[in-house]
């Protein structure tokens, strides 16, 4: 076995999800936030994922997860294409093992897919279809927002942001100067962000994270992976979002013809989206800041739970930080250029 799963007891693993008898154990690359095994056993082959565990805030965070797979699950019993969720024998996301400090390790399970990874591909108009049909899927169930949650798109204000720039000048980075430039197209997008929450519609929940990097291609078939952001959204501000995700919104302006093939299969799969506005973005400002504060944190020593994390949070910040200056007046081009291909 390899010998990267000298953290990992594998039968203990096993053992939680009814798994069967370890044969082999391979750690995945690839992860920004948590770390991944293939797990062979005599029963088959599995995706085993030893999370990050926010114990500072460990009874929302447990919450979440929980909530997070019984969406997943729904949507797998529907014929949503994705990884076959693996329960523990009571039935719930998460199982506890033992682990090398006073914090046991968070382990959840699917069946492993073979396939090729989303990022690795360039993007087709097949491929932005499938998507918006998945959504679209998703959508149609109308799974509801549970009594206990609530959907918040999170902003941190300006204050927080200068005293990240702040803590992370002490700290040395080198980068730190490019919140400064940031600040102006920050300010607007918590803003836009706040004043479109205010005025949204009715929430249900879904995936929130159907992007590049949690979508795997079998044969030309788009599967979803990575529940754990599944919860609350606006489903115009979903779809835009990965709109803007699939068609390159990051790199400049959205290639029409992708966005134009995302909403021909949200529409053909049942899902309705018309007259955008710069209001259907929202949620993809708040994501991408979420991230960004995220990993910004991370390169101060926050939530860092193995060798490397900080330099992939680094160079996860940095991309990102060198793309927000793009977004001033980016909500409204995009909502003409929607406009232009719907």
């Amino acid at each position: 076995m390899g010998a990267e799963h000298d953290r990992l007891d594998l039968r203990a693993a096993c053992a939680a999800f009814g798994l069967g008898e370890p044969a082999d154990c391979q750690p995945v690359p690839g992860g920004l936030s948590h770390r991944m095994w293939q797990l062979r056993t005599d029963r088959g082959i599995f995706a085993v994922k030893q999370l990050n565990r926010d114990f500072a805030n460990d009874e929302w965070w447990v919450a979440w997860y929980e909530r997070a797979f019984r969406i997943e699950m729904a949507c797998f019993e529907a014929g949503v294409p994705l990884p076959r969720p693996i329960p523990t024998a009571a039935g719930r996301a998460l199982a506890e093992i033992a682990g090398a400090d006073d914090h046991p390790l968070t382990l959840r399970a699917n069946e492993w897919v073979e396939g090729v990874p989303g990022m690795s591909c360039p993007t087709t108009p097949e491929i932005a279809s499938q998507v918006g049909e998945i959504l679209a899927t998703i959508h149609g169930l109308q799974l509801p927002v549970e009594s206990d949650t609530r959907l918040v798109l999170k902003t941190f204000g300006p204050a927080h942001w200068t005293s990240l720039r702040e803590r992370l000048a002490r700290a040395g980075w080198e980068h730190a100067g490019l919140l400064d430039v940031c600040q102006p197209a920050v300010v607007e997008a918590e803003q836009l962000v706040e004043a479109a929450t205010a005025r949204a519609a009715a929430p249900l929940m879904s995936h929130r994270d159907a992007d590049q990097k949690n979508v795997l291609l079998q044969d030309s078939r788009v599967f979803l992976l990575d529940w754990d952001a599944a919860g609350p959204v606006h489903p115009r501000q979903e779809v835009a979002k990965e709109a803007l995700n699939w068609s390159g919104a990051h790199r400049g302006d959205p290639r029409p013809e992708l966005v134009a093939a995302m909403f021909e299969g949200y529409r053909r799969a049942g899902g309705v989206f018309d007259h955008p506005s710069p209001d259907d973005f929202a949620e993809y400002f708040c994501v991408l800041l979420g991230w960004l504060e995220f990993n910004l944190r991370r390169v101060l020593g926050e939530r860092i739970d193995h060798p490397g994390a900080q330099i992939i949070a680094g160079e996860q910040a940095v991309k990102l930080l060198q793309t927000i200056p793009g977004w001033s007046g980016a909500a409204e081009r995009w909502a003409r250029s929607f406009e232009r291909v719907l």
